[in-house]
């Protein structure tokens, strides 16, 4: 939700922001985002309480799941914002000035606090690189720059989570140091402060405070039934006096309650409670417990607790304990204290060096390093001792957690393109890589995920199957002896419990005993059935197997609470007779089991999880490489052509693809020879085309050429005097004529081409006067109109003479014999453009035919090749002009040709 709102608030201020403002705004989000993002996901890691095995990783994958889901959707805005801040690129000037500002400020900020600052610097780094992306115009550097760039956004993420994650391990194992080397043991303290009540006014021990019965054994049966879960880290010795029982103290009489007064007096002592005191001596320390008894003399009960080993809690006293303010000593982590190098204790199940050797000596203190392949760490608990914990937790690693980080950022890309561009499979399968990248990530995925839950279940039952066959090997043993001993024994319901004790420190298990009825007769944790944990019946479906059908072993799943455990039961036989029924709790199966599938499923989750990515990768280049030729062949049949050489595919591979590119060579070589065909057919037509177009072109200056003559002839014979005065000016005109048919016949002797065109500078006005005098005729008027004297454009003045000469002639061409045929010719300059129209009176153009006339081989007349205005159209677009025409049938047709003057 956060996130969206943050999203929703930027969108918002940039719709709000004028334009000119938009650019700045992105610019100074990115640089914000940039410098803060990997403080926002260190913070977020830190305060994220992950598990530190890898079972408990599956247990809480939930959890964990949202928290990276928040993370990655953080680094996608991020993202985002800089991709808006690329595609509105600020100015150079307020990207340096705005990034050192920026940089100052957060150096200023964070100077105390030198991690979020070099957390700071590497997100404004990638800020640089991919500002610096920007200026990068190769196509296939930007494609794969965004890949790298998305690895190593997640490859960063991922090792600062590791970094957070191994510093709150190492504080996990410094915290359990400190516990292991207090010596103080807050569950003794808070236990007995639950049990002061309950012993003060137990009627056993009262009944042995009025009758002082010596055969009773009531110390025994309070640690039977209130200490049972002590007895093994504590030797407890116990008195129950009065003020007048008298001690021996250094060869002094002293009453009891005046002895442990002066202990307590003359002790280095901590008082915990009324009651509960801590006793510091130079050779030892120990709790001295004393209880006034509600009996009718003051008697005084004082046990004392001295501490025999390092104390791990396991089974059920789990159950009979807050873990949370108790803090225990987890199951996982084993120890040993140091004096002077020397090995003092150890506990669990490392093998400590008597002697410490380099790797623990010289390790740092209060950081995590590896001893014989586990996480450990040392803690010091003064100048000379210190304490070495190793941790039995499989941590997940670097790679793991990138590869996990990567495969969620997969998922979430599917599922957002499906949310936002729409599922459609066809335009996914359209393309053949697609199908085949697809189908490859889909099997491997599939055949990965199956064989790794097979695997893990399947080792999961075989470790189950060997610790349940192992415990049994044991309680087998434990079984028959037991039994052995009631039937020699003749032990019964009155004296089984301390036998049940005995067994309890020789197997190291707790024991119950049922009666043939299921009723509890004795057990080694009364404390269970106090609080009510468990009941005292047995378990109905263990009677109906032990009893009524008589079997001799049944194990049985069960749990109090979350706490689950496995149960053995053993029916105890005299005479072949059921007379009881032994159970024994199996815990350690369940932590044994949690350990070692923890480590088994961090293998396999660190194994899998690089395959599938491995696999992925793989399977893009794989499919790249196949599909390699084909887009090949697919470029090379867009650019196939007739007119040009068409390049043959190199495949030496004689498979399917192999085959194709076969096929494709061997049209190319078709092709090259019909293209041949083609083009000796296209040269044929060219020479007809060419043909027709010389003679039009030869015609041309041939009629305007004859009425010269013709109208030469006739001044001659009428008006001498005007044929001197006009000859010269005609013969030029017919000299000028002469050299473009000679130009013509010139480039048709090169069998190839028309002249091409030379561009000089044309007098218009000059060029139109020539054409006037030229297609002068007494059957005709023709009329040349101007306001300016001259007008000139770049172009070549052949073709120029070209169209206006053709248009000329079809004016003449058009005439009616019901009037006198008129051509009016006029120029104009506007807006630096020559503006020539060329009207005629002449018969017209009907409108269906006006879109058709400047198409090649269309004409109206009866002769004629229908390439004229064709060729004139040509000319014009040459030199970037327009020619538009005007026509009504019977009234004549009027060209505009518009072309551009020089400045």
């Amino acid at each position: 939700m956060i996130l969206w709102l943050g999203v929703l608030v930027i969108k918002l201020c940039y719709k709000l922001l004028p334009i000119k403002y938009r650019e700045l705004f992105y610019f100074v989000i990115s640089l914000f985002l940039s410098g803060n993002i990997f403080i926002w996901i260190y913070k977020i890691f830190n305060a994220t309480e992950f598990p530190y095995s890898y079972y408990e990783w599956i247990v809480t994958k939930i959890d964990i799941f949202f928290v990276i889901i928040l993370v990655i959707s953080l680094l996608a805005i991020w993202i985002w914002v800089m991709r808006l801040m690329i595609m509105r690129k600020p100015s150079k000037t307020i990207v340096y000035s705005g990034f050192i500002f920026y940089v100052i400020f957060l150096i200023l900020l964070l100077k105390n606090q030198s991690f979020f600052i070099v957390l700071s610097m590497v997100g404004m780094t990638i800020w640089v690189i991919v500002y610096l992306f920007t200026f990068i115009t190769k196509r296939w550097v930007k494609r794969y720059f965004v890949y790298i760039f998305g690895f190593c956004i997640i490859a960063l993420t991922s090792g600062l989570f590791m970094h957070v994650h191994h510093q709150s391990f190492s504080n996990y194992l410094l915290l359990n140091a400190v516990k292991i080397s207090s010596e103080r043991d807050l569950i003794l303290e808070n236990h007995l402060q639950d049990l002061k009540n309950q012993i003060n006014n137990d009627e056993i021990i009262l009944r042995y405070t009025e009758h002082l019965d010596t055969n009773m054994n009531w110390l025994t049966y309070l640690k039977d039934y209130y200490l049972s879960s002590f007895q093994g880290k504590y030797d407890i010795l116990g008195f129950i006096c009065c003020s007048n029982d008298i001690f021996l103290n250094n060869n002094n009489q002293i009453s009891c309650w005046n002895y442990y007064d002066s202990i307590i007096e003359h002790s280095q002592t901590q008082p915990i409670s009324e009651e509960l005191y801590y006793i510091t001596n130079a050779d030892v320390n120990y709790y001295l417990f004393s209880i006034k008894l509600n009996s009718e003399l003051p008697h005084y009960l004082f046990i004392e607790f001295y501490k025999k080993q390092p104390f791990r809690p396991e089974g059920y006293l789990e159950l009979l304990v807050n873990a949370d303010e108790e803090q225990l000593l987890p199951a996982q982590i084993d120890y040993a204290t140091y004096f002077n190098n020397n090995l003092l204790q150890s506990y669990g199940n490392t093998i400590f060096p008597l002697q410490a050797d380099n790797i623990i000596q010289y390790a740092p203190i209060g950081k995590l390093f590896k001893y014989n392949g586990k996480y450990s760490i040392k803690s010091e608990i003064n100048d000379e001792k210190y304490i070495v914990l190793v941790s039995n937790h499989s941590l997940p690693s670097w790679i793991s957690i990138f590869c996990y980080f990567t495969i969620i950022v997969l998922l979430l890309y599917i599922f957002y393109y499906l949310l936002f561009k729409g599922f459609n499979l066809k335009k996914i399968l359209r393309s053949f890589a697609s199908r085949l990248q697809l189908t490859l990530i889909i099997i491997i995925t599939i055949v990965i995920l199956i064989s790794g839950s097979i695997s893990v279940k399947y080792l999961q039952n075989t470790y189950l199957h060997q610790l349940q066959k192992r415990y049994f090997e044991r309680n087998y043993g434990l079984y028959l002896s037991l039994q052995n001993e009631i039937i020699n024994n003749d032990i019964n319901a009155d004296n089984i419990n301390s036998l049940l004790w005995r067994y309890k420190y020789s197997y190291f298990s707790d024991l119950h005993y049922y009666n043939i009825d299921g009723r509890l007769l004795s057990s080694t944790q009364f404390s269970l059935f106090q609080n009510k944990l468990l009941t005292d019946l047995i378990n109905p479906n263990v009677y109906w197997y032990n009893y009524w059908q008589n079997y001799w072993y049944y194990t049985n799943q069960e749990n109090i609470g979350d706490f689950i455990y496995w149960n053995a039961y053993f029916p105890i036989f005299i005479d072949k007779k059921i007379v009881g029924i032994l159970s024994v709790p199996m815990f350690n199966q369940i932590s044994e089991l949690r350990s070692d599938l923890s480590e088994l499923i961090g293998t396999f989750i660190n194994i899998y999880t690089i395959l599938l990515l491995i696999s992925l990768i793989i399977t893009f280049l794989i499919t790249q490489y196949i599909n390699r030729p084909l887009k090949l062949i697919s470029k090379r049949l867009k650019t196939l052509s007739l007119s040009s050489q068409n390049e043959k595919i190199s495949y030496r591979s004689n498979d399917e693809i192999g085959q194709l590119v076969r096929q494709y060579n061997q049209m190319v070589d078709e092709l090259a020879e019909k293209a041949e065909k083609l083009a000796h057919s296209e040269r044929e037509m060219a020479w007809r085309e060419m043909a027709k177009q010389v003679a039009h072109e030869i015609k041309n200056p041939l009629t305007p050429m004859k009425l010269s003559v013709q109208f030469l002839q006739k001044t001659w014979e009428n008006d001498r005097q005007r044929f001197e005065k006009d000859i010269d000016k005609y013969l030029a005109t017919l000299l000028e004529q002469i050299e473009h048919l000679s130009d013509i016949a010139t480039a048709f002797s090169q069998f190839n081409k028309m002249p091409e065109p030379v561009a000089t500078d044309v007098d218009l006005v000059k060029l139109l006067q020539n054409l006037v005098a030229l297609f002068q005729s007494e059957d005709y008027d023709i009329m040349f109109i101007s306001d300016i004297d001259e007008l000139f454009i770049h172009g070549d003045e052949n073709r120029l003479n070209r169209a206006f000469t053709n248009i000329i002639k079809n004016a003449v061409q058009a005439f009616v014999d019901d009037r006198r045929g008129l051509i009016k010719i006029n120029i104009s300059s506007e807006n630096e453009k020559a503006i020539i129209t060329i009207e005629d009176n002449g018969s017209g153009i009907p409108e269906a035919e006006l879109t058709k006339i400047f198409e090649p081989n269309f004409t109206t007349k009866t002769s004629g090749s229908g390439l004229g205005l064709a060729i004139v159209k040509n000319i014009i677009n040459d030199l970037n002009g327009q020619i538009y025409v005007e026509s009504r049938v019977g009234e004549g047709s009027k060209f505009t040709i518009v072309l551009m003057t020089l400045k």
